[in-house]
């Protein structure tokens, strides 16, 4: 017996969260862009997830076993990499401070990858396109406001272009292409009316102008693909027009072939593409490779990226980007997840969108009747995969990428179960509504099992919320006990318990400077600038400052700059 009242809450809840988790920042704390987006994502998916539960399907062959499967071992490899890792657990779980990328982000998303998969509400893909365009109405808004020198959100805005939401120009430019991709589809329907496909086309002529404003080069280049894509499905529909649909695969083949040369400036696009920031992404990723290569079963640890770099990375890394030039991401996501969790959680991740990709192809096989949803699904599930290739990953675009997932896999399971072509989906579900009973009432357990849920994921994402809360108002008064008791809250942090040995340190105040810088260590024992902190406190002695520049050369062991250093 099917509920849809309950299908359809669930659907609401799943759009509800993608907004919110695109949204929703704060002024109040020192990341005034992750944390609140982590404490959305986190306390909603545990809602969600107690409200659909895991019934475990006992067919085999079937989709939807599959993506269980795959479900438990990408949460598995995530268990894995935390509980092995000797990295710090409270860095692990809810990520360092600037990103909020720890094992309760990832968890969620999986859960709302899973969420989506199993959720039969037939508005879902209606309504969540509904809250991409209010998130992109949103973020352009935010732009507009902050090109004429206005800084809603309260940033300390270093970059001097447009953020929104997100914090940083790449991931505004990669959300504006996301959405452009997603709703270039609809101009191609007669489903859409006319006034509304005038809307799409001015809100994208809004998203390439603000793309451009940021300076990253990101959105044009999934904007491309998407569109690209689009256009392809839609000569796909066209009856007898396969000559067509054959000329354009020849005519964009070179073009999308060159323009992926040019990223790394080869080919006669690469001076148009290419960025020097690929460059040095070329020595991140080698890192990267390296760190899978050394630690193949479990990873490095959640968020741990950053310190192993100075090890891992190649000896062209000291030239280019610089012996002092370090980062805390790979960027690129698929090798984070291999940092992360070594080969079984990159495993996990890589089948998940191989699974995607079967089911795109799928679809396509079948595809006869353009529908502009679908194709819109997919184009932004193109563009989320191409940015995700090539850049960090970030909460407010990352819910998109899972939820596109999550969404095709879905739309492929439908195509099976009615075995229908797609032209005949919508007619074939009415007629299958009218022969399936269906119950009105919203069952009570679900409602109460996610409530509890809930609760455990708000209680499990309020202790970041508010130890960034304390440590914002301590950077805003300067006090010192202030500094002392919030760079301690729990859960601790390298960076607010680095940056209070840095503030100590720059006020001369040594001995409390090289207390905090101790601390730092032994909460993090990799953290090289704590080292290094340690090394130049005229406070320390001898011997703790030999300690420090043999646990630098450790940790560095390729910037041969550490030889020429000595301590009297």
């Amino acid at each position: 017996m099917r509920n849809t009242k309950y299908e359809n809450l669930v659907g609401n809840l799943i759009s509800a969260l993608l907004l919110l988790a695109t949204v929703f920042t704060w002024k109040s704390g020192t990341d005034p862009v992750n944390v609140p987006k982590e404490f959305i994502l986190v306390s909603g998916s545990f809602f969600l997830f107690g409200i659909i539960g895991f019934k475990f399907k006992q067919k085999a062959k079937s989709i939807e076993f599959k993506v269980q499967i795959l479900f438990l071992f990408f949460c598995l490899a995530l268990f894995s990499s935390f509980v092995f890792s000797a990295a710090p657990k409270t860095h692990q779980l809810y990520g360092v401070l600037g990103r909020s990328l720890g094992l309760l982000t990832y968890l969620s998303l999986a859960i709302l990858f899973y969420a989506t998969v199993v959720n039969r509400s037939t508005n879902l893909i209606r309504y969540s396109q509904i809250c991409l365009q209010i998130a992109f109405i949103y973020n352009a808004a935010l732009c507009l406001l902050q090109l004429r020198g206005m800084e809603p959100l309260g940033y300390n805005n270093i970059f001097r272009v447009p953020l929104g939401t997100f914090g940083n120009p790449n991931f505004i430019s990669a959300f504006f292409g996301i959405f452009g991709s997603c709703f270039f589809a609809y101009l191609f329907t007669k489903d859409v009316k006319i006034y509304y496909k005038v809307f799409i086309v001015l809100e994208l002529i809004l998203g390439i102008f603000l793309i451009n404003k940021t300076g990253s080069r990101q959105g044009f280049i999934i904007l491309l693909a998407g569109f690209s894509l689009v256009i392809f499905f839609f000569l796909k529909s066209l009856r007898g027009k396969r000559q067509v649909l054959l000329a354009y695969s020849i005519f964009m083949s070179p073009i999308i072939f060159s323009a992926a040369l040019g990223v790394f400036k080869i080919g006669p696009l690469g001076e148009l593409i290419y960025k020097v920031s690929i460059a040095l992404r070329i020595e991140y990723w080698k890192a990267a490779l390296n760190m899978i290569q050394s630690n193949p079963l479990s990873g490095v640890g959640l968020n741990s990226y950053g310190d192993w770099y100075r090890f891992s990375r190649d000896a062209s890394a000291i030239i280019l980007p610089g012996a002092e030039i370090v980062t805390n991401s790979s960027h690129s996501v698929p090798l984070d997840f291999g940092v992360t969790g070594g080969f079984p959680l990159l495993l996990a991740y890589l089948l998940i969108q191989l699974l995607v990709v079967a089911s795109i192809f799928q679809i396509v096989r079948r595809f006869d009747h353009y529908d502009f949803r679908l194709v819109g699904l997919i184009a932004g599930w193109l563009s989320f995969t191409l940015q995700s290739l090539i850049s960090i990953d970030q909460i407010g675009i990352s819910v998109w990428g899972w939820f596109f997932s999550g969404s095709i896999i879905a739309c492929r399971i439908k195509l099976s179960n009615e075995n229908v072509p797609s032209a005949n989906i919508r007619s074939h579900q009415e007629s299958k509504k009218r022969h399936e009973k269906e119950s009105s009432q919203i069952p009570a357990l679900p409602i109460v099992f996610g409530s509890i849920m809930g609760i455990f994921g708000l209680l499990l994402s309020i202790p970041n919320f508010q130890a960034d809360l304390k440590w914002g108002m301590a950077m805003r008064t300067g006090d010192i006990n202030q500094i002392k008791s919030s760079a301690e809250a729990w859960p601790q942090d390298e960076m607010r318990l680095g940056t209070a040995a840095y503030i100590f340190g720059d006020n001369k105040l040594w001995d409390e400077a090289l207390i905090y810088a101790n601390k730092t260590v032994g909460f993090n024992p990799r953290s090289y600038s704590a080292w290094r902190m340690i090394l130049a406190n005229p406070r320390a002695t001898v011997e703790q400052r030999r300690a420090a520049l043999e646990k630098m050369k450790s940790l560095d062991p390729k910037n041969l700059t550490l030889n020429n250093l000595a301590v009297k």
